[in-house]
């Protein structure tokens, strides 16, 4: 008995020191929830939430962890934007290329806090990443800790610090628009 206690606490804390986090990545969840003030995403502007135009399945969206704020990697697995006719615009399903919407972390896990955020962008090809999107979008860097009720629940992998955030367009979309609008300012001016 004195010897398996040992083994035990040895056990424990190398499960412990392998132990990853698991998150369930899908904004629409979190809607009506009264801890999460705004979940959801915006087209530019603000206003009108985010979703697919007609036909198109353009729209991504991707979970970055890390240890530290400042040392976020991003998650492979890409998530979508709901379709035009849906009723929940501004939401995401991050299904993976194996139907789930639960995203495993290496790191964190039941207790230990972490750091997340959440991009998005319009891919409008199959191969637009988000630095090369011109409409693009993060939130801010948030915290996340996995937590374990009794029995178990959906909700304890719940990302209830997100905070929604709008899609911006490339800078320089914006400084053409402003030159552009300049010059025409211009040449009414004129006559």
């Amino acid at each position: 008995m004195k010897k398996l206690i040992p083994l035990l606490v040895l056990l424990g804390g190398t499960s412990a020191a392998f132990a990853q986090g698991t998150v369930l990545f899908d904004n629409g969840v979190l809607v009506g929830r009264p801890e999460v003030t705004d979940p959801y995403v915006y087209a530019p502007g603000g206003t009108t939430r985010l979703v697919n135009a007609p036909g198109a399945d353009t729209l991504r969206v991707q979970l970055l962890y890390g240890a530290t704020a400042d040392s976020l990697t991003p998650h492979t697995a890409l998530g979508r934007f709901r379709p035009s006719t849906s009723t929940s615009g501004g939401t995401w399903r991050g299904l993976d290329a194996a139907d789930t919407l639960n995203r495993s972390l290496p790191i964190g896990g039941v207790g230990s806090t972490i750091f997340l955020q959440v991009r998005a962008w319009d891919a409008t090809t199959a191969n637009l990443t988000y630095d090369q999107a011109s409409l693009r979008g993060a939130s801010t860097v948030f915290s996340y800790t996995q937590t374990l009720s009794s029995p178990p629940a959906t909700a304890d992998t719940f990302m209830l610090n997100f905070e929604g955030f709008s899609l911006v367009p490339e800078p320089s979309v914006i400084g053409l628009g402003i030159i552009g609008v300049g010059a025409l300012f211009m040449l009414r001016r004129r006559k």
